[in-house]
């Protein structure tokens, strides 16, 4: 009898483990969200603010406003996300013409100038070499850069994939774990109050 109390006892302190667990695991990723969200927002607020006073006269400018809120809302998702996927993003909200040409005219800057900017330091390097390779009518240069570009892009979407696969893994297996320890601490508990 005791130790199927104890056992019981155990049973619910590793099921409300497991519960509290993913559930502040959750609760976090939920809340990063949620301030990546409304860091963009007021990013989007205060681009809009300073357009319409005119002070926004290069991309400088708009990285400012960038970083300052993304740090002043400890977002590390706004500090990171580029800067040409934040206009675009604010094109969708602009109804004014003069606004719209004008951002408009930023992106075009900015994907310019950072053409690659999506890329890794190495896919970079590699995309640069294929577009001189290209330019210079290197035929079989700019197949081998292809393939190498191809490849190095190929193996990061694998490494993607089978990191997307394991954590949706471990979320399954956590919930499994989690209702797993609840039925037992019920039916450990039951088991106990019935004997």
């Amino acid at each position: 009898m005791v130790t199927t109390v104890l056992i019981s006892i155990v049973a619910v302190i590793v099921g409300g483990s497991y519960v509290l667990i993913f559930s502040r695991l959750f609760k976090t990723v939920a809340e990063e969200r949620g301030r990546h969200e409304k860091a963009k927002e007021r990013f989007y607020k205060e681009l809009k603010r300073r357009i319409d006073l005119g002070v926004i006269q290069n991309l400088d400018d708009v990285t400012l406003i960038q970083r300052s809120i993304a740090a002043e809302e400890r977002s590390d998702l706004l500090a990171v996300e580029e800067l040409a996927v934040l206009l675009e993003g604010y094109l969708l909200k602009v109804s004014e013409r003069d606004e719209f040409q004008f951002v408009k005219s930023l992106l075009e800057v900015e994907r310019t100038e950072k053409p690659y900017s999506i890329l890794s330091d190495r896919e970079r390097a590699i995309a640069e070499t294929l577009k001189k390779t290209i330019e210079a009518q290197q035929r079989e240069l700019s197949l081998a850069q292809l393939q190498e570009l191809t490849a190095s892009l190929g193996v990061k979407l694998q490494a993607a994939y089978e990191e997307v696969s394991s954590s949706r893994m471990w979320t399954r297996l956590g919930a499994i774990g989690t209702v797993a320890g609840l039925v037992l601490a019920v039916a450990l508990g039951l088991a106990g109050f019935l004997t």
